[in-house]
């Protein structure tokens, strides 16, 4: 919102206008609309509906979470997926590590879909190391 300011002659200097301008299209919906609609939403649909990084989500196109550990050895970065046993790879920086061990992710992800067998999810994800870092990624097929 931005305030109005009133040249007022008489005095010299402007004071501020009482009345706020809206910025928002006529008939918009408020910020606080929009966060009670959303949360009227979400309770209709279950409040009693568990939230599970690690299982795929509703829609068309399936969506996973991967649980990365990332640590820098010298002058490269190794990266292993925590929650999906045996992937790991090694890269000048973790972008390009992360950038092989994804296209590994996905196809194993494709092959056991394909084949509708269970993908084998650790739960709960392999122990990190103190001198690791954690991430999370999530990524479609």
């Amino acid at each position: 919102m931005r305030r109005l300011y009133q040249n007022t002659q008489a005095e010299g200097h402007c004071r501020p206008v009482t009345r706020l301008l809206s910025l928002r299209p006529p008939g918009s919906m408020g910020e606080t609309e929009f966060r009670e609609r959303n949360m009227a939403k979400s309770n209709e649909q279950g409040a009693s509906a568990k939230s599970d990084p690690l299982s795929q989500t509703t829609g068309d196109v399936p969506t996973f979470s991967l649980v990365v550990y990332v640590i820098r050895r010298g002058d490269e970065t190794e990266v292993r997926a925590a929650n999906l046993a045996g992937f790991s790879c090694r890269a000048g920086d973790e972008r390009a590590a992360l950038q092989k061990l994804l296209p590994q992710i996905k196809q194993r992800v494709s092959e056991c879909l394909a084949r509708n067998e269970s993908i084998g999810w650790l739960d709960p994800p392999l122990e990190r190391q103190a001198d690791e870092q954690q991430r999370v990624l999530p990524f479609h097929l």
